[in-house]
């Protein structure tokens, strides 16, 4: 015998469902992504835990943090994989449903150590120094556009 159990969950998130066939002693994982529906069959036990996902998320801005970086490059580096991106026009960069953790961003020569975060969190801002990005540093003759704007 069987029942079809409806489970709501909430958005982007997932519940982990571990089954355990109690006359076989073994269990599944089965994952169920929103809208999904799970049959609850008899003589077996089941625990339900809500799983969320995860992020990364930064908003590059300049050292002050009065400007953005839109377009700047970086590396990042997920779970052993490198990534070579850019931030978007907003200076912002979005990579969805990573595992929970640390991960290393390197924008010019700085590395940044920088957390995952939970769905609808806001991004991490990140201000990065002008002497980490070479094309700056070594053009710097005089103040920067944003050093100026700023003398009182």
């Amino acid at each position: 015998m069987s029942t079809v159990c409806s489970i709501k969950a909430f958005w982007k998130n997932r519940i982990v469902v571990k089954e355990f066939d109690v006359e076989k002693d073994k269990d599944d994982i089965i994952i169920i992504k929103k809208g999904q529906k799970v049959r609850i069959r008899s003589g077996r036990k089941y625990i339900f835990q809500l799983e969320r996902t995860y992020n990364i998320a930064f908003t590059l801005f300049t050292e002050l943090g009065l400007d953005i970086w839109p377009g700047q490059n970086f590396i990042l580096t997920v779970d052993g994989v490198t990534y070579e991106k850019s931030t978007d026009d907003n200076g912002e960069f979005l990579l969805e449903d990573v595992p929970a953790g640390e991960y290393l961003l390197k924008v010019g020569e700085i590395i940044f150590h920088i957390a995952s975060i939970p769905d609808n969190d806001p991004p991490h801002p990140i201000h990065v120094p002008y002497d980490a990005l070479p094309e700056i540093r070594d053009a710097w003759e005089n103040p920067t556009d944003e050093e100026l704007n700023n003398v009182d």
